[in-house]
């Protein structure tokens, strides 16, 4: 079961938040560049692999589809550690 449904090449951003701290990752052209916490150049041919690998993530087992609050503090995701959101 695939666990994201996108296409890497479309893929325009990568945000992780991890309480007060945030990780932003912008395609900017052919490339990538760091926006958060401070804007810098990344390194394309790795943004591209973590594009790649999320869009071929698939999932070994399913515990739940659609998680309650309950089964979501069962798995210890109810307050997550941190967020990944992809744009």
């Amino acid at each position: 079961r695939t666990v994201f449904a996108f296409d890497p090449a479309a893929l325009t951003g990568l945000t992780r938040q991890k309480g007060k701290d945030t990780l932003e990752l912008t395609r900017a052209g052919d490339g990538w560049e760091l926006t958060k916490p401070a804007k810098h150049k990344a390194d394309a041919r790795t943004a591209k692999e973590l594009a790649d690998r999320l869009g071929q993530l698939r999932a070994v087992r399913v515990a739940a589809v659609a998680p309650s609050d309950a089964e979501l503090d069962k798995f210890g995701l109810k307050d997550p550690a941190a967020v990944v959101t992809l744009k």
